[in-house]
């Protein structure tokens, strides 16, 4: 008589991906990924600003006074917009193609999925960039998820809360 059981369920071998696995990709350095969101942060810095100014000065308001209210509200939603919109038609293309921010092509990494392709725009932008913007506009609640979200890169699969939310990583070009 044979041992095989015909009525048993299949038997799979089932393996977690590793997205740190070193024999697929090299992770990005810590200090470069500081290094390349400074860059961005920079470079938006001043037509941001600009932006912004003319924004609020539209509204009778300095974007450096909070505002009250429901008119708070308005021109924080706004000022989201504003970054957001700027911020796409600077990286927007780079995101798209490659990956990568200006900073994160300056420093030679880019964003990528778990299997290595280059995500969407939905996750590269809208899931790791705009959704975290919004939600750290959430008083106390966006600035313990902001400093969450910083300390989780000093796991060892280096994935920050955005990473893990939109399915990528950052790994060196």
């Amino acid at each position: 008589m044979s041992d095989i059981n015909p009525y048993a369920p299949p038997i799979s071998e089932v393996r977690d991906s590793d997205p740190s696995d070193a024999n697929q990709f090299t992770l990005a350095d810590r200090g470069t990924r500081l290094g390349a969101i400074l860059l961005d942060g920079l470079i938006l810095m001043v037509p941001v600003f600009f932006l912004l100014w003319l924004f609020y000065g539209a509204f009778g308001a300095q974007f450096w006074v909070p505002v009250p209210g429901a008119k708070g509200v308005l021109l924080s939603l706004g000022a989201i917009a504003i970054g957001a919109i700027v911020d796409l038609a600077v990286n927007g293309i780079l995101l798209f193609r490659h990956g990568q921010s200006v900073g994160k092509r300056i420093c030679k990494i880019r964003i990528a999925k778990l299997n290595g392709e280059v995500p969407s725009l939905l996750d590269s932008y809208v899931k790791r960039r705009v959704l975290f913007s919004v939600v750290q506009k959430i008083p106390l609640v966006g600035v313990l998820l902001g400093l969450a979200d910083a300390l989780m890169i000093f796991r060892d699969d280096r994935r920050c809360i955005h990473d893990h939310v939109a399915g990528t990583i950052v790994i060196n070009t």
